[in-house]
């Protein structure tokens, strides 16, 4: 009679090479570097700079360039508020000056042609210089976990330190598994916060790399250093101002009073008159 094999256990599953790689990143020098710059990020109270983007090479032509004032500012629940000033333009077109703040849900800024401030949410917001400034809006900055994309990183390796606008940094670089897509950080040594970031394209017919350059980077661990009025944008003296209505609210500013509506408030206006005068106030 055959006998039966003997049933061995089933092995552990052994994890595809990709998680073997991002498991890899997550120890060593680089990962250290990385929780460290990740870790300033999460301490500020308030963040500023001056956001320079542009591309290089095959990117040059595909990317707009923009000069940014950026400041940012954490509200209560730890959202970042981020208002970016300057000037900048797209792939085409003519230099235009920007104003705009993203707030927790919506997104407001100057539309210089219609001479008025918007205030849209943010998957609804429109106009050429809002996409312009979007630039200066650095994702791994205002994500509630930063630098997670370069968490999750394939390989990540630090390089070389180097001067960026005579600032000392750590280079870090991060690959996502294969030669066309990385993205080099360039971290102050001393306070770990970003001079610069470059997400490099090496393919066979898009080669270059997109810059962001931060200059006058300045955090604020304790008290911050903005005030919320800082991060919204300010309505021009003869611009009008054109703002989000959450769903069921109306916006009633232009609509005229019915007669029942006018005499309770004459009602409401007398009262509050003969009770200022009853306490002693002058008329």
């Amino acid at each position: 009679a055959l006998e039966a094999a003997p049933v061995k256990p089933d092995a552990p599953a052994q994890p595809e090479a990709g998680e073997k790689a991002v498991e890899s990143t997550k120890q060593g020098p680089a990962y250290e570097l990385l929780q460290a710059a990740a870790e300033a990020i999460r301490n500020a109270k308030s963040l500023t700079y001056t956001a320079k983007t542009y591309g290089t090479e095959s990117m040059e032509s595909m990317s707009g360039r923009t000069t940014a004032d950026v400041s940012m500012l954490r509200d209560e629940s730890g959202v970042w508020l981020l208002r970016a000033k300057g000037s900048g333009k797209a792939r085409t077109g003519d230099e235009q000056q920007f104003d705009v703040a993203w707030r927790r849900e919506t997104v407001e800024f100057i539309d210089h042609k219609e001479k008025k401030v918007v205030e849209r949410r943010m998957r609804e917001a429109r106009g050429g210089a809002y996409q312009i400034a979007s630039a200066s809006r650095v994702a791994d900055l205002v994500a509630a976990n930063p630098y997670s994309t370069l968490v999750s990183a394939q390989t990540l390796e630090l390089e070389d330190r180097q001067s960026v606008d005579g600032t000392d940094c750590d280079v870090l670089i991060a690959g996502a598994g294969t030669k066309k897509s990385k993205t080099r950080w360039y971290f102050g040594v001393e306070d770990h916060l970003p001079r610069k970031v470059e997400k490099i394209i090496e393919g066979d017919k898009i080669a270059g790399t997109m810059v962001v350059e931060f200059s006058n980077v300045k955090a604020a661990s304790g008290e911050p250093a903005l005030t919320p009025a800082q991060v919204r944008v300010e309505v021009p003296s003869d611009y009008m101002s054109d703002r989000y209505q959450p769903p069921g609210a109306q916006d009633h500013s232009d609509r005229k009073l019915t007669g029942e509506e006018k005499t309770k408030m004459d009602q409401q206006m007398n009262e509050a008159m003969a009770e200022h005068l009853a306490k002693g106030g002058s008329g």
